[in-house]
C-alpha cells in the first residue's frame, strides 16, 4: 500500500463522515476500506494498491441510555473505552473479543465473539442499528428493519458493503469487574469435548486450550477454563509492561520447544 492512500479523520461530527465520504469518492480502481485498531484474522485491514481509512480518530460515546443500556457511538470507540467507562457502572458489552483492543467498527465487521458465545451469541445479536457509508458516498442507517439485507449483509462483511461510522448496540448488566473461575484439566479430546457439553449449561463463560502436540492417549488433552460473574469485585493492581528489546531467531519456536511449553503448560 502506497503512503499517500492512507486517509487520516481530523475533524469531529458531521465534518468527519464528510471526510469519510470524500476518501471513498477519492478512491481509485482499488477502492478504499476501513482500519481500526488492526486486530482482524487475515490482515482484513490491507488494500493493496488501494485507499485504507483510518478510523481512530471517530471515537466519540455520544449518547446512553440508563434504563435500556443502549450506547450510541463511533465506530473508532474501543471495548478498552468502553470497559473503562461503563464497567465502574456495572456494565458491560454483551459479547467481548479475546482483545480489549478491538474497535465498534471491527466488532460488527467481524460479528466478534466472546468466551460466553454458547449463551448470548454474537456482537450483532446486541446490535440496533448501523450508520454505513455505502461505495455511493449516501450515509444509511441499517437495522433489521430497515434494509435488512445491507444490515446482514455489513455484521460480518469484513467492511465489504462500505464503512461503518456510528452504531447503537445494548450492554448488559455486570455485578463486579471479577470472575469466578474454575480451572480443569483434561485427559483427552473426548474428555474434552464431554466436559463441554455438560458443563457450558452450567456456566456462562467456557474457553479451552488443547496440547496440539499431544499424541497417542493423550491426543486433544487440554485445560478448559469455566467461569460466572463475581458478586464481589477486586482490586486491579497496576500494570508493570516488561519490554524484550530485541527479536528471539525463528528457530527458537520448534516442536520440541512448544512441546515443553505444552507439557509445563498442562502441569
Amino acid at each position: 500500500m502506497n503512503g499517500d492512500m492512507r486517509q487520516n479523520l481530523s475533524a469531529w461530527g458531521r465534518k468527519t463522515y464528510e471526510t469519510v465520504q470524500e476518501a471513498i469518492a477519492a478512491a481509485g480502481h482499488r477502492g478504499a476500506i476501513a482500519r481500526g485498531l488492526a486486530r482482524s484474522y487475515g490482515d482484513a485491514c490491507l488494500n493493496d494498491q488501494g485507499s485504507v481509512i483510518d478510523l481512530r480518530p471517530l471515537s466519540r460515546i455520544i449518547h446512553f441510555d440508563p434504563v435500556t443500556g443502549a450506547v450510541q457511538c463511533e465506530a473508532g470507540v474501543s471495548f478498552a473505552a468502553l470497559m473503562q467507562k461503563f464497567l465502574p457502572m456495572g456494565l458491560i458489552p454483551a459479547t467481548c473479543p479475546g482483545t480489549a483492543m478491538v474497535t465498534m467498527g471491527g466488532a460488527v465487521a467481524n460479528d466478534v465473539h466472546g468466551k460466553n458465545q454458547h449463551g448470548v451469541g454474537c456482537f450483532g445479536d446486541h446490535l440496533d442499528w448501523i450508520d454505513l457509508v455505502t461505495p455511493d458516498g449516501k450515509i444509511r442507517r441499517l437495522s433489521n428493519l430497515s434494509e435488512p439485507d445491507l444490515f446482514y449483509a455489513t455484521v460480518g462483511g469484513i467492511g465489504m458493503t462500505g464503512v461503518i461510522v456510528a452504531l447503537q448496540f445494548r450492554l448488559m448488566r455486570a455485578p463486579s469487574n471479577a470472575m469466578l473461575l474454575q480451572e480443569c484439566r483434561v485427559a483427552d479430546l473426548d474428555g474434552f469435548l464431554d466436559a463441554l457439553i455438560t458443563n457450558e449449561p452450567k456456566y456462562p463463560y467456557a474457553v479451552g486450550w488443547i496440547d496440539a502436540m499431544s499424541q497417542g492417549a493423550h491426543l486433544g488433552r487440554g485445560i478448559l477454563e469455566l467461569a460466572s460473574p463475581s458478586d464481589i469485585g477486586i482490586s486491579v493492581p497496576k500494570k508493570h509492561i516488561i519490554r524484550v528489546p530485541f527479536d528471539l531467531p525463528s528457530c527458537v519456536l520448534n516442536r520440541y520447544t512448544v512441546a515443553a511449553f505444552n507439557e509445563l503448560y498442562f502441569r
